[in-house]
């Protein structure tokens, strides 16, 4: 919270370099503006773009009126240069800053895709801590299989608001994916700035140049621990995000100057990646001197004990936190000013979801919150992907999924429930293998069924053998695998392994299993397919 209202003797703001930039301004014929909504905070006015793109106005510069805008250009009113990126396979997303009324400086971009502008909400909160004003939007990524999903939020009071990204992937497959948070900024009422890291939380930005009191500082702190920064000549920052990659150097001098930050993040398949930051303006705020980073793991099941280990920066000897109601914490202990660990008990009648894990800083009463930052679960559910390697054989793909149809209004991928097993020993007859179960004999009876494998019996039929050591899943346990099937003719029905020159029947079956936990019922009401946790 701002403790002191922000004034600027004229002569010092004389005395900053002017800069001799001026905006591309879009063409009015073809003019496709992102839609706005606008949370109307004390003493910050965010706009928030439909696009991820930003304009934000402060109340307590005096003398300004609160009117510039502290995202270039000064004069947009809508959104200016400041927003969310993600790159994918070499393509860069963005805002689209060509369209923006105000105008656009950020050509050292290079030729970026604009992001899909799918859905925003309306503000919800009141501005409280327990109730902040909230805007939700969602956005494509092209056809890459992710899109994003931002959460903006301002508590009234607060000199800097919060942005959590999300970023979902809707393949079945990984997916490696750079994101940034970038702006050129606009320090109060000038243009110019020193660039600037804060060193505690490696936050990077810009601060008024020499001569100009109060100090005034404009940040974009990684919330969740960044890969890389910049804090620089405006122009240098777009063309180190066009390029993919920051350059962790904080220029010197009194420049026309942005910042950035940078995480290089991998999506799982039907999973998504949460990030999160801040950016404020004016005094340098407390959450970059003591805030929660991550809680690991991040849930728990309910009627469990669950040990975590919390990081962050700020911890002192007698820091405290708390998980929510039917969440008991013990065994509470600062191993490092950026470590604590603890133990969770959660109690059986817990509430199912999310809560925010709070932490107080003692000596020093300083507050911190990661916002849904441990949920309390049902027990997980393995479930499965199938698709076919070596050729695409849509009807045993198909014959898999009807095996397991479960609810086709969320399981549309065709889940399987379980692992299974290929063959079990029988224990009156060890030599003699039990048919397989589960997700194996379904494989096997989808895939091989009428040839060599008799799905009656569960069993190769006497003129096959299986080539050793298949049956058997190879690859990357378990998150990725294939299973491999290999099968020759016996000799007078005797497994003396192929025999040169006959034909080896082979078929191999890519499975991709997923952790999935139930969804959250405060944030997913209705789902069309199985949902990643936020």
């Amino acid at each position: 919270m701002m403790n002191r209202i922000l004034a600027f003797l004229a002569a010092a703001i004389l005395a900053v370099p002017l800069s001799a930039k001026e905006p591309t301004m879009p063409d009015r014929t073809s003019l496709a503006a992102p839609a706005i909504t606008t949370i109307n905070g004390t003493p910050l006015r965010i706009n928030v773009g439909s696009d991820n793109s930003y304009q934000v106005f402060n109340s307590a510069i005096v003398g300004a009126g609160g009117s510039a805008g502290q995202i270039y250009p000064s004069s947009a009113t809508q959104t200016a240069d400041m927003g969310w990126f993600v790159r994918v396979n070499g393509q860069l997303y963005s805002p689209n800053f060509g369209e923006h009324p105000g105008g656009t400086a950020t050509g050292g971009l290079g030729s970026p895709a604009d992001f899909g502008e799918t859905s925003m909400s309306a503000v919800s909160g009141n501005g409280t801590t327990n109730s902040p004003y909230t805007v939700e939007l969602v956005n494509g990524i092209g056809g890459t299989g992710l899109n994003a999903r931002t959460r903006v939020s301002y508590i009234d009071g607060d000199n800097f608001f919060l942005q959590q990204f999300r970023l979902v992937n809707t393949s079945t497959g990984p997916i490696q994916a750079t994101v940034f948070l970038g702006s050129d900024i606009y320090l109060a009422t000038s243009d110019s700035g020193v660039p600037f890291l804060e060193p505690m939380s490696s936050s990077p930005g810009g601060r008024t140049c020499p001569g100009v009191v109060p100090e005034y500082t404009i940040l974009h702190i990684p919330l969740t621990p960044a890969d890389r920064f910049t804090a620089a000549q405006y122009n240098s920052v777009w063309q180190q995000i066009g390029g993919g990659a920051l350059n962790n150097t904080v220029s010197t001098g009194c420049i026309d100057n942005g910042a950035a930050l940078q995480w290089n993040v991998t999506v799982p398949p039907i999973g998504s990646v949460t990030l999160l930051a801040a950016t404020s303006f004016g005094e340098v705020p407390p959450i970059t001197q003591f805030n929660i980073t991550d809680v690991n793991p991040s849930q728990g099941v309910f009627g469990t004990t669950v040990p975590v280990t919390i990081t962050g920066f700020g911890f002192l000897p007698g820091t405290t936190f708390t998980f929510g109601s039917g969440i008991q914490v013990t065994n509470g202990a600062i191993q490092s000013p950026t470590t604590a660990t603890a133990t969770l008990i959660i109690s059986p009648d817990a509430v199912f979801g999310y809560r925010d894990v709070i932490a107080t800083q003692a000596p020093g009463g300083l507050s911190a919150i990661l916002y849904d930052g441990f949920a309390v679960t049902d027990l997980p559910v393995w479930n499965y992907s199938i698709t076919s390697v070596n050729n695409v054989n849509i009807a045993a793909i198909n014959c898999v999924r009807q095996r397991f149809p479960g609810d086709p209004a969320t399981n549309l991928a065709g889940w399987a429930p379980s692992e299974g097993e290929w063959f079990q020993e029988n224990p009156v007859n060890p030599s003699f293998p039990l048919p397989p179960i589960g997700l194996p004999r379904a494989i096997l009876d989808c895939y091989m069924g009428g040839r060599a494998w008799d799905t009656n019996t569960g069993a190769l039929y006497p003129a096959y053998c299986w080539d050793n050591p298949t049956p058997w899943y190879q690859g990357q346990f378990p998150d990725a695998r294939v299973a491999q099937l290999r099968v020759y003719f016996a000799f007078n029905f005797e497994c003396l392994g192929p025999q040169p020159g006959w034909p080896i029947l082979e078929e191999n079956v890519s499975i991709i299993r997923t952790l999935f936990y139930l969804a959250d019922p405060r944030r997913c009401v209705t789902q069309a397919a199985p949902q990643p946790v936020f």
